[in-house]
């Protein structure tokens, strides 16, 4: 009997912990209705908005990730980056120069980083930032594309850094052919806030540093 309940234990230590881990979600939408779809069919030279969503049992101080276009094609630009600074201090956000193609020069990404007003996001369901990007017109007909967030990085209130977790990939269709599902469609990010130049622990009430 003690072995049952101290794997009902374990199974429901392990669940609780899963459940902790932020989830990012990249979705998009058709012109200015709700974001709700993870496909886009677009035509060449189509401009289009994708919204960065992440979903936490943990509050939050600082996040950092990479948008990257796994199918590494180079054909997508990102024009501009908007913040939801209702959660995240615009003043210590990091953001590439755009417009900002993502391409082999780039490493097909971008960086995206940004601290959390008072240091505590609170928990929940947000708005991370949103992004309007650009197809460009010389994609060929048929062609797909895969944006994932990668390169996770998240720290608690304390800033000590927590696993994170994504949806699948976002998926970008030139029309003309049926989306193809991208292999290994879920990715798993976690790196040491440590490794990352730009997050330094700031004192409250003060301007935070920044690489």
């Amino acid at each position: 009997m003690r072995r049952w309940w101290a794997i009902v234990f374990l199974v429901v230590s392990m669940a609780s912990v899963a459940a902790a881990n932020p989830v990012v979600t990249i979705l998009g939408r058709t012109g200015s209705d709700p974001y709700s779809t993870d496909t886009l069919v677009l035509d060449p030279g189509d401009t289009f908005d994708i919204m960065i969503q992440i979903s936490t049992d943990v509050a939050l101080s600082a996040a950092q990730m990479y948008i990257t276009d796994s199918s590494s094609l180079g054909y997508l630009t990102l024009n501009s980056v908007s913040w939801n600074t209702t959660v995240w201090d615009v003043g210590t956000t990091i953001e590439p120069a755009t417009p900002y193609d993502l391409d082999s020069g780039n490493n097909y990404r971008a960086d995206l980083g940004a601290m959390a007003n008072g240091f505590d996001t609170g928990t929940g369901t947000f708005t991370f930032a949103e992004l309007n990007l650009t197809l460009s017109e010389s994609v060929m007909s048929g062609q797909t594309m895969y944006l994932h967030a990668t390169g996770l990085v998240f720290a608690d209130t304390n800033f000590d850094s927590i696993g994170t977790q994504t949806g699948g990939p976002f998926v970008i269709q030139s029309s003309g052919q049926q989306v193809v599902p991208a292999p290994g469609a879920a990715m798993l990010g976690f790196i040491g806030l440590n490794m990352v130049g730009w997050i330094r622990r700031p004192r409250r009430g003060g301007a935070s540093d920044r690489a």
